[in-house]
C-alpha cells in the first residue's frame, strides 16, 4: 500500500478544520455541529468509517432544517 511506503495517509477530501473536529470526536465523543459544517462532518464521518459518529450527526440534522 502507498500509505505504508510513504508513511502518511492523505485525505484530500477532508479540510483541516473538519478533520480537527473528527479528531476531537474520536478523543472526547463530542463534536460541534453547525448548519455550515453538518454536511462536511457527515461526509468525513463516513470517510473514516465511524458509525457512532455518523448516527450522532444524523440524529441532529433536524436541528438545521428550515
Amino acid at each position: 500500500m502507498r500509505e505504508k511506503e510513504e508513511g502518511a495517509v492523505k485525505m484530500q477530501d477532508i479540510t483541516a478544520t473538519i478533520f480537527s473536529q473528527v479528531l476531537h470526536y474520536i478523543y472526547t465523543g463530542e463534536c460541534r455541529l453547525t448548519a455550515e459544517n453538518t454536511e462536511e462532518m457527515l461526509a468525513a464521518a463516513d470517510r473514516v468509517c465511524i458509525p457512532t459518529f455518523i448516527v450522532g450527526i444524523v440524529s441532529k440534522v433536524y436541528l438545521f432544517l428550515p
